[in-house]
């Protein structure tokens, strides 16, 4: 996950480029130094078009120079965050050396047809490492950080009221007496009371009983409810859950809505409250980990680019 991340936010790889144009390069140009890095050639004007169109093999039409430019872009993240790599030595590490034959082996960039191809990923298998340590060591979340962030921002982990209960909407399959109606209201009322409606999801009952053939009653139930929560609205009209969240815990109510009768049951209500700190302490850690490591990422690129000549030769772009 950690490493997904981080390709995700320092945007390593081309992978998701889409791109639209016309095909191939322009051929006298092709071994002509694209970039280079400390006055080093890091990609050919062959490479990138190698790398565009034949290594991802999905890639069947050049891009605009707008997009190349864009591409390009992405490239000199990744060469600078290597020649870093490699000043560090990460070129040189022996069980990272392992690691990547391992990882060839189980399928890490598979159908391996250009001779640079395994050069690539070489090259971007070293900078995930690379970046992994950096975060660690620079994104890293402590107990204490965690509860401080946690004393002076407890209003950002309010948990709302919560509802939980049932919904009996009592409807008539035809029209009928107002009187049979309220009869019938009031029997399913007695059947909550005594419990002899089985708690279940959803369920549409048909025939109530032999003698009141002419209602169904459609049976909702809602846990832990919250109305702030748009994403998770509730098939009941709007009059009957109010009323709903009016009800103390463990009665009920009867809203009329048109010809429906729909009586509410609540359950059990949770109160308002802060979530304790060991409920919310992964969202914490979570929330200023990734802040943090956005930071130390763009203040790490800033410095590369300080620390090391870049030169792309966009001129040959076509």
């Amino acid at each position: 996950m950690q490493k997904k991340l981080i390709v995700l936010t320092i945007i390593l790889s081309v992978f998701f480029v889409c791109i639209n144009g016309a095909a191939e390069g322009s051929p006298e140009d092709a071994g002509k130094p694209l970039m280079l890095v400390d006055n080093a050639v890091s990609l050919t004007v062959s490479d990138f078009y190698d790398y565009l169109i034949r290594f991802e093999n999905k890639f069947k039409f050049r891009p605009s120079i707008d997009k190349q430019k864009e591409i390009l872009k992405l490239f000199a993240n990744e060469e600078l965050l290597y020649a870093d790599a490699v000043k560090n030595g990460y070129d040189k590490n022996e069980d990272l050396k392992i690691k990547f034959e391992e990882a060839i082996k189980k399928g890490y960039g598979s159908n391996l047809t250009l001779p640079k191809q395994k050069e690539w990923l070489k090259k971007r298998f070293i900078v995930e490492h690379y970046l992994n340590d950096f975060i660690s060591k620079n994104a890293a979340v402590s107990d204490n950080e965690a509860l401080e962030h946690y004393e002076k921002n407890k209003q950002k982990y309010l948990v709302p009221d919560r509802f939980t209960g049932f919904f009996y909407t009592v409807q008539p399959v035809k029209n009928v007496d107002e009187k049979a109606a309220e009869a019938i209201v009031e029997k399913v009322k007695a059947m909550i009371v005594e419990n002899k409606y089985t708690p279940i999801d959803y369920v549409v009952m048909h025939n109530l009983n032999q003698d009141n053939p002419d209602f169904n009653v459609v049976i909702y139930k809602v846990k832990d409810y919250q109305p702030e929560d748009k994403k998770k609205g509730i098939s009941i009209p709007s009059e009957a859950v109010k009323d709903f969240m009016k009800l103390s815990p463990k009665s009920l109510t009867v809203t009329k809505v048109g010809n429906d009768s729909i009586i509410s049951v609540l359950t059990e209500k949770s109160e308002q409250h802060v979530m304790p700190f060991a409920d919310a302490k992964n969202r914490i850690v979570s929330e200023l980990n990734k802040a943090k490591k956005d930071a130390a990422l763009k203040d790490l690129m800033n410095s590369l680019e300080k620390r090391y000549s870049l030169t792309i030769n966009y001129d040959l772009l076509k």
